[in-house]
């Protein structure tokens, strides 16, 4: 499988380089997005060459603009790219996993009011649910379970809107954190092991992240949505996670693609 990352950036402000989290998977040809921060359709369709038109699934892991703020222009970008190579997409329908159905109204809502000749009925079929906990989607080539974590803190209403993601493809085990307060959040996921943890470290230092994850068996770790301890200090943050780690690791940049 490919991890194709189109932003790797934690929600600071606008940074040279470095956008808002988001990463596809691909496999088999299909592509499976997860989170659309800002200008993910772009990255993904200019700068890396990645054909929008193979998309099958969307993951979002919570509310949050940095993990979302793309996600109106993805919407308009394929059904766009349909009219103009004048194909349809791969795919009969894009299903859509949200965590609160808000964010993809009112996306939809913002991408479709044009007034010009296309129209998104003919051209895309997309199909939102909301995220529900356990397994979320599977087809026959990838596996996505989740777990809420208590990034936004206990909901009061009981209905969880945070999530991590457990991908399994290609006989690969996959974690993708999303942000969460600490690595208890997703310790029944890493019991079991991985071969990748994606790592956030908006919120945490990456050595801290790097100890925690010894006490599991975690192959590799990924570091993305990364935040002020690699902005402001890379070389430095690298070095602390290397003291810890060892060099099975990587920080993510943008529009790079990494191959498990």
């Amino acid at each position: 499988m490919k991890i194709h990352f189109l932003g790797t950036c934690a929600g600071t402000e606008p940074l040279p380089g470095r956008r808002h989290t988001a990463f596809i998977i691909e496999t088999n040809k299909a592509l499976y997005q997860f989170d659309a921060g800002e200008s993910c359709a772009y990255t993904a369709w200019q700068t890396m060459k990645i054909d929008l038109l193979n998309l099958r699934a969307i993951f979002i892991s919570h509310p949050h603009i940095d993990h979302c703020g793309g996600l109106p222009h993805l919407l308009f970008t394929v059904p766009k790219l349909a009219i103009v190579r004048k194909t349809k997409p791969k795919f009969d329908t894009i299903r859509a996993f949200v965590p609160d159905m808000r964010i993809w109204n009112s996306s939809l809502g913002l991408g479709c009011d044009f007034d010009y000749a296309f129209s998104f009925k003919n051209n895309v079929n997309y199909q939102a649910q909301t995220t529900c906990e356990g397994l979320l989607y599977q087809d026959e080539n990838i596996k996505v379970e989740t777990v809420h974590n208590l990034h936004l803190g206990i909901p009061e209403d009981g209905v969880w809107k945070s999530y991590s993601f457990r991908i399994t493809c290609e006989g690969k085990t996959v974690i993708f954190t999303g942000d969460i307060k600490s690595t208890d959040d997703i310790k029944d996921f890493l019991s079991d092991g991985c071969d990748l943890i994606l790592a956030e470290t908006g919120h945490h230092h990456p050595a801290d992240v790097a100890k925690a994850l010894k006490n599991y068996p975690v192959k590799q770790i990924g570091y993305t949505h990364n935040g002020r301890h690699i902005l402001n200090d890379y070389h430095g943050a690298k070095a602390a996670i290397q003291e810890v780690w060892g060099d099975n690791f990587f920080i993510a940049e943008d529009a790079t693609t990494k191959e498990l």
